[in-house]
Formats: C-alpha cells, sequence, structure tokens
C-alpha cells in the first residue's frame, strides 16, 4: 500500500473520529441541559430570533418580551425581576439563526454548548499562537481543560452566553492582523459588537 493511500486512510479515520468526537460533546451536554434547567442568557436571543423569522414578529415587541418571559418563567416576570429582554443589536440574529431552526430549546441550547465548547478551545490555541507559546503536549492539555472549566470558561457554556462567541470573534481577529488579512479582522471586529461592552475598546485600537 503507498503512503498516499496510508494518509487518505489516516485522514478519513481522524474525520470519522472527530465527528464521533462532536456527537458525543452534543450527547453530552444534552444530558446535561435535560437535567439542568438553565441558558437564560442564550434563551432571549433564541425566542426573540425565531419570533422574528417565522412570524415576523420584532424581537424588541412587547409580544415577544412576553414570549422569552414566558419560556423563562412560565408567566410574566413579576416587577423587581428580570424583564429577558432581547437586548441586542438585530443583527446578532445572522449569528444564532441555525439555532432559530430548532424547535426543541434543549437541543438549540445542548447545539450551542457545544459550539461554544469548541469556541474556547480554538480561542485559547489561537492565544498560544498570538503570544507565541510553544508548550509541550502535556501543558497544552492541561492549560485547555483550565479554560474549558475555570469559572470564566463554565459560566457562559451553563447559561449560555454569547460573550464566549464575540470572545472568539475578536481573538480571530486580533489574529488576523497579526498575519496580514485585514478584511477578516474587519468583519470579525464588526460582527464582535453584538456585545458592545466586549468590542467597544478594541475596535479604535
Amino acid at each position: 500500500m503507498s503512503r498516499l493511500s496510508l494518509f487518505r486512510i489516516s485522514g478519513w479515520g481522524l474525520a470519522a473520529l472527530g465527528v464521533l468526537a462532536l456527537v458525543g460533546l452534543f450527547w453530552t451536554n444534552l444530558n446535561f441541559v435535560e437535567t439542568n434547567p438553565g441558558g437564560n442568557d442564550f434563551l432571549p436571543r433564541w425566542v426573540g430570533a425565531r419570533q422574528f423569522i417565522s412570524e415576523g414578529i420584532s424581537p424588541y415587541s412587547q409580544e415577544s418580551t412576553l414570549a422569552i418571559q414566558e419560556a423563562i418563567y412560565g408567566r410574566p416576570a413579576a416587577e423587581g425581576q428580570d424583564q429577558a429582554l432581547f437586548a441586542y443589536p438585530f443583527y446578532t440574529i445572522i449569528l444564532i439563526y441555525p439555532f432559530t431552526l430548532i424547535d426543541s430549546f434543549n437541543v438549540a441550547r445542548a447545539q450551542w454548548m457545544t459550539l461554544a465548547e469548541i469556541a474556547i478551545v480554538a480561542i485559547a490555541l489561537l492565544g498560544t499562537r498570538l503570544a507565541n507559546w510553544k508548550a509541550s503536549r502535556n501543558t497544552l492539555v492541561a492549560f485547555l481543560l483550565f479554560a474549558l472549566l475555570w469559572y470564566h470558561g463554565a459560566k457562559p457554556l451553563v447559561d449560555g452566553n454569547l460573550s464566549v462567541l464575540v470572545a472568539l470573534l475578536v481573538t480571530v481577529a486580533l489574529y488576523a492582523l497579526k498575519t496580514k488579512q485585514d478584511g477578516l479582522a474587519g468583519m470579525c471586529l464588526a460582527l464582535s459588537t453584538i456585545k458592545p461592552q466586549m468590542a467597544i475598546w478594541i475596535i479604535p485600537l
């Protein structure tokens, strides 16, 4: 058997292992969300976007807000409770559109968690490139586990916060600037403004 054939087999094998790993990760996340209610940072964006896409209702309307509150509390929010507004720029819908096609919130949340976990790993790996840090294999594995499990990694995963996606966009933008890919950097920075408080000081710099 030629080396090229072996390379193709190993390539297909790695692809199959990657798919199996993703399926396993999604299944684990789905089991977690079904036994641990939450995701209240993701739910308002998901419901608001679905309201607009399926029914043409503004995500900022009272009708959408009421639908979000019903999904969270099972009733309209009481005075003093979080009103659970959509509260993001309209173009946020572009980024979460694929998840709005899923009818089950638990499934959508599990898929979002899976994407967020991949994003955190990507942030950590790109961070090592930005810092020109060449870690040993064991050190790198420990670093990736820390990135996923420390408070600022685990909390957004459980809550479904879009900050993980924004952090990835900013990290990709910085790496793109380093590698002279200004167009990609600009696109990522523009999309990162779905959470202006995370990007507002980076863009002027």
